[in-house]
């Protein structure tokens, strides 16, 4: 039994003394099997994985590097914070005129249909006052051109008289004509006096007393100024 026990522990002399200490190092254990806690379980097989850094490997990352790296990342931070603050004003200037344009739009639409509710009332009481007044002067204007006819007839049998006149006092012998001519004489002035009889009563007359057609006018003193001269001359 001394002998065994002798060997063992010189075994572990040495397997020990291979071991040597590292600088740094990390341990993970990571368990297989189905191990319910520490220690317990059958068939279980515990895996440990041992990983060595040295410190040399930390040393390659020199600090200006370092630094101008965290700078450089400020900087682009910054940038897209600008960038960002840019955008959300051009969205706040444009939410905005929006918002102008929808509120001038809803004035333009009530203003509209105030516009067209108004409009068919305005153009019936329009048409209600001035209705009256449109159908006197659509009469008015009838009855003028009616009466300008019947001047223009007269004017013209007027014009035949005279024509009829002159022929007739280069033909007839004195006596008949001057008969013939105070006959004439007389039926002028009646018809002249119905001519401004009938301009008198239709309101035809100018406010100094004159006729407005002056060609009848002149025509009649015309002709009365014919038959003064000829019976003067031909008939005392």
């Amino acid at each position: 039994m001394s002998k065994s026990n002798e060997s063992t522990m010189e075994y572990e002399n040495e397997y020990r003394s291979t071991i040597t200490p590292r600088t740094a190092g990390r341990s993970s254990t990571r368990t297989s099997g189905g191990i319910g806690s520490a220690g317990q379980g059958s068939g279980g097989r515990v895996l440990k994985i041992v990983t060595e850094m040295g410190s040399s490997t930390v040393s390659g990352i020199s600090p200006a590097f370092s630094a101008n790296a965290a700078q450089s990342f400020l900087e682009a931070t910054e940038k897209e914070k600008r960038e960002l603050q840019n955008l959300n004003d051009r969205l706040s200037n444009y939410i905005d005129r929006v918002k102008g344009l929808e509120s001038q739009n809803r004035k333009l639409v009530s203003d509209l249909e105030d516009l067209r509710s108004r409009w068919g009332k305005d153009t019936s009481e329009i048409k209600e006052k001035y209705a009256g007044s449109l159908s006197d002067a659509r009469r008015t204007i009838d009855d003028m051109a009616r009466q300008k006819t019947e001047v223009e007839v007269q004017i013209s049998r007027l014009q035949d008289d005279i024509a009829e006149f002159r022929r007739s006092s280069s033909l007839l012998p004195t006596g008949l004509f001057c008969k013939t001519r105070l006959d004439k004489f007389a039926a002028i002035q009646q018809r002249q006096q119905r001519i401004y009889s009938t301009k008198s009563g239709h309101g035809l007359e100018r406010p100094e007393g004159r006729t407005d057609n002056t060609l009848l006018s002149h025509l009649l003193l015309l002709f009365t100024s014919l038959l003064t001269s000829f019976s003067n001359h031909y008939c005392e």
